[in-house]
């Protein structure tokens, strides 16, 4: 398991991008602390935060809001997941290979969760960073959401686009190149990073599945890289469920198929507690919505399951040290006088 790391393969592509937009790759790359042979070798590990923050300051330094976009909609999944390839291209529909996907990102990284819900009319494929990460994973989920459409777009049909895509972060001003990528106009300020995906579109059968390959694949893979730990599981779960209805320890045990006995002997086994967990999934994901949307602050205390906003607006300090108010108003200022 990579951990807390990602594979450079991820910045594939990405001198090209710089140099056609006008800026410097290996600046950029020294300004983040990135080694600069990590934008030419795709195999060495980065540091979830740094590979965070390349998209940001390449988008920045390239006056490119886009920038994660583009990259991501030119980008091979098979090249940036590795290991994680071998099981996804034996999947025998697209929403196999969406489950398997989300299932077993962790043997990819930490650095970020992959989560299926299943909908009346399809399903959705979240994304989130994990908690702590980087200061702002716009230009990354922008990136995720172009080469998961990408990936859906190959293994299905040409031309192929999703039922509806969702971001958490506000909308940049120009959706020229969002509209260019997915087909559709996305939504922002929204609970989730996620690609909606028709019922039609999950069932269709990929040719080059098989089963046995997949079986094997997936043994493979677990024997060495191992399991997740019981926290990083129920953080991911956490994630998933947490803007869109009731999250206590009985939802996430029956979204892991244990019993709430079973979950808190295996959290406890790892000195960990479930109220610690969604403690900080709900800190993370609030200073998010906070910095990167413009949902108002009593939006943003419904979505984290705070029935009064006075609730929210004490616990948001406890995690941060501010008021999230103040949080947004200095970042609103700080934009204001960066001229974006």
């Amino acid at each position: 398991m990579a951990g807390n790391s990602v594979r450079s393969a991820l910045l594939t592509g990405s001198v090209e991008l710089i140099r056609d937009l006008g800026g410097d790759p290996l600046a950029i790359a020294r300004g983040v602390g990135m080694p600069v042979e990590a934008i030419d070798d795709p195999d060495l590990l980065l540091p979830g935060r740094v590979a965070y923050d390349f998209l940001e300051h390449a988008a920045v330094a390239c006056r490119c809001p886009s920038f994660g976009l583009r990259l991501g909609s030119r980008a091979h999944l098979a090249a940036v997941v590795g290991p994680l390839w071998l099981l996804l291209r034996g999947a025998r529909t697209v929403r196999e290979m969406v489950e398997d996907l989300a299932a077993n990102f962790d043997i990819y990284t930490s650095v970020a969760t992959v989560s299926v819900e299943r909908l009346g009319s399809g399903m959705a494929l979240s994304w989130s960073s994990a908690a702590g990460q980087a200061a702002s994973e716009v230009q990354m989920a922008d990136y995720a959401m172009a080469i998961f459409c990408r990936e859906i777009r190959i293994r299905c049909r040409p031309g192929w686009q999703p039922e509806a895509v969702e971001f958490r972060h506000a909308a940049p001003a120009d959706l020229t190149d969002h509209r260019r990528v997915f087909g559709v106009t996305p939504r922002f300020d929204a609970d989730r990073n996620a690609l909606i995906i028709d019922e039609a579109t999950a069932s269709t059968g990929l040719s080059a599945a098989d089963s046995r390959r997949r079986t094997l694949a997936s043994a493979m893979l677990r024997q060495e890289y191992g399991d997740p730990d019981i926290a990083e599981r129920v953080e991911s779960v956490v994630r998933a469920i947490l803007p869109f209805g009731p999250c206590g320890v009985e939802e996430a045990g029956r979204a892991l198929g244990m019993s709430v006995r079973t979950l808190q002997r295996q959290l406890d086994q790892e000195a960990r507690s479930f109220r610690t967990i969604k403690d900080r999934v709900r800190a993370d994901l609030a200073r998010k919505y906070v910095l990167h949307s413009r949902l108002s602050l009593a939006e943003i205390s419904e979505i984290l399951g705070y029935a009064e906003l006075s609730v929210f607006s004490h616990a948001f300090k406890r995690w941060h040290g501010m008021a999230a108010r103040d949080v947004r108003r200095t970042r609103q200022s700080e934009s204001t006088g960066s001229g974006s």
